[in-house]
């Protein structure tokens, strides 16, 4: 299934209605299953969903590692993702201790430069306006780049790519275009991730939070310019 669709529309401009075309974001409705139960009907982009399963779970504290899923499969023509588990797993809390004893520090100029490097990958974005994104750094270079109509499921995709591909999160920095709340620190942090960069504002208890676990916390961070909050 294609991420956009094409659709006719009207365009009113200087006092003229104008017939046009504009692109619009697919949203495709993902039933995840667990065990033989349908556990949520997530909406999302309809790209890497496989990732955006497991990041999900992960995320949201289902489980604790990825060893502990047997399977995954997903059914793309039916939207639904099929998880077998192992029978007994457990859930294993943010380790607040990690992060406060962290020493990974990106520079405000890295920072910068990162993210005009993450904005000019945002094709469906510019395609549609209709997406979020988020990105997974290290102090050079993207590594991962995803989309999705949700900014929770977005940050989903970039993490539950890396622990697909085992790749080390404790000196990554995570990018993206949302507002950054608590829930995105909540998940950004239990991953160990120590910086968080986004375009956008984040919320007072996303500061607090942020703050609390020593995590680097930027925001409106645009042309030359950003806000440094933790």
């Amino acid at each position: 299934m294609k991420a956009t669709k094409q659709y006719r529309i009207q365009q009113y401009h200087n006092g003229n209605l104008i017939n046009t075309e504009d692109r619009i974001i697919t949203e495709y409705i993902l039933n995840i299953i667990i065990n033989q139960k349908t556990f949520i009907e997530l909406p999302c982009t309809p790209e890497f969903l496989k990732e955006l399963t497991l990041g999900y779970m992960l995320s949201n504290e289902l489980i604790s590692s990825k060893t502990q899923i047997i399977g995954i499969e997903v059914d793309y023509k039916d939207g639904k993702a099929y998880v077998q588990l192992s029978e007994e797993f457990t859930i294993n809390p943010i380790d607040k201790t990690v992060l406060n004893t962290t020493t990974i520090y990106y520079a405000p100029q890295q920072v910068i430069e990162l993210m005009k490097i993450f904005d000019s990958k945002s094709q469906l974005f510019m395609e549609t306006g209709g997406v979020h994104s988020c990105a997974l750094c290290d102090q050079n270079k993207i590594l991962i780049f995803r989309e999705d109509i949700g900014r929770h499921n977005a940050v989903d995709k970039v993490i539950g790519k890396a622990l697909l591909e085992d790749v080390n999160l404790q000196d990554k920095m995570i990018l993206t275009s949302c507002r950054v709340s608590s829930g995105i620190i909540k998940k950004v942090a239990k991953w160990r991730i120590p910086i968080l960069a986004s375009r956008s504002a984040p919320t007072d208890r996303a500061i607090d939070m942020a703050r609390e676990l020593n995590m680097q916390l930027c925001g409106f961070v645009r042309g030359g310019r950003m806000n440094i909050y933790a």
